[in-house]
């Protein structure tokens, strides 16, 4: 009898011990399986942040691509100077008209846009025609010259507007 029970507790312990290790094992694993997501998850995340990076840098450079390119950058600059010459052409239209009523400044203003529409037509000209990297230093200047058309024209059709209101 003394050695079933001595048996029946070394059976016990026995199994007590590989239910403790059982679970220590699964803690064990668990930890392993919590820690290798953790790490592909950062890997995941810096392999998404490299490519977000890349993305940038690809798409930076290709935008910059167009100024890098004469006829890209004529081109572009040409059909901007366009469409302000039409939108000043209509801006043009509405003021005649007024006739007599139309304000004389905004006349005057619109004159103003005129030649500096003419100018850059001028420049663009010029551009077209530069060798080399002349084109390059010029690219500034014609940028600046379609930019404060752009304005101009606002500020006169802004006026326009609040003189039609009157």
């Amino acid at each position: 009898m003394k050695t079933r029970t001595s048996l029946v507790r070394l059976l016990a312990g026995v199994l007590l011990m590989a239910g403790i290790l059982t679970s220590c094992n699964e803690n064990r694993e668990k930890t392993r399986t919590e820690e290798a997501l953790e790490q592909t998850g950062e890997a995941i995340k810096e392999d998404a942040e490299d490519l977000a990076n890349k993305i940038e840098a690809k798409t930076d450079s290709a935008g910059e691509k167009w100024e890098d390119n004469k006829d890209l950058f004529v081109a572009r600059m040409k059909e901007r100077s366009r469409e302000l010459d039409a939108e000043i052409t209509e801006l043009r239209r509405k003021i005649d008209r007024q006739g007599e009523k139309a304000d004389r400044n905004l006349k005057e203003e619109l004159a103003e846009l005129e030649v500096k529409r003419d100018r850059l037509d001028t420049r663009m000209e010029q551009l077209q025609k530069s060798t080399g990297n002349a084109w390059q230093d010029m690219k500034a200047g014609i940028r600046n010259a379609v930019d404060e058309l752009d304005k101009g024209f606002r500020d006169a059709k802004d006026n326009f507007e609040k003189d039609s209101v009157r």
